[in-house]
């Protein structure tokens, strides 16, 4: 017979992976439609502030789980804008993804929204990390890019998060 406890440690493991799975799927597909001019907006008025509350909230497990101290979401921005939800969604949940990735065990990592010249809005993810050397953010905002600093790989993925980000922000004319 087998234990409950086991079945249920089971069940979670596969559901994970499962989500995890979809979610790499998802981010190839992503990339294909951005770099064939197949991706269709759907437009509709955005609340920034709920698309990051959201985006925590989806994380926090994770946050949790690498005991990451989350200093919260400063808002400066106060108005809707009129943009995709699903891809400007992807926004702050790739980029805290990356953040969690890459800061250690211990370290702190936060949003913050505001105002930009020429009536864009700045989504900023910090984190205390060490950060991507000048000569290699070109290099991990293309699809697959890595830096070479073995200390960063500590984990695996298809390095499509940050390339997705800016491919999004590019289509939006925000970089």
């Amino acid at each position: 017979m087998v234990d409950q406890a086991v079945t249920v440690n089971i069940c979670h493991n596969v559901l994970t992976s499962a989500r995890h799975l979809l979610a790499r799927v998802n981010d190839i597909l992503d990339i294909a439609k951005i770099e064939t001019n197949k991706l269709e907006p759907d437009l509709e008025d955005v609340n920034l502030n709920a698309v990051a509350a959201e985006a925590v909230r989806e994380l926090s497990v994770q946050i949790g789980n690498k005991r990451l101290k989350f200093e919260g979401v400063e808002v400066k921005y106060g108005e809707t804008i009129y943009s995709d939800m699903h891809k400007v969604r992807q926004i702050p949940v790739n980029l805290l993804s990356n953040a969690m990735k890459f800061t250690p065990e211990g370290g702190r990592i936060g949003v913050s929204i505001a105002p930009s010249e020429g009536g864009f809005v700045d989504i900023a993810i910090w984190d205390t990390r060490v950060g991507i050397a000048k000569g290699e953010i070109e290099k991990v905002l293309t699809p697959s890019g890595q830096t070479g600093d073995i200390n960063l790989v500590r984990e695996s993925g298809t390095c499509l998060r940050l390339a997705i980000v800016k491919a999004l922000a590019e289509l939006r004319g925000a970089l």
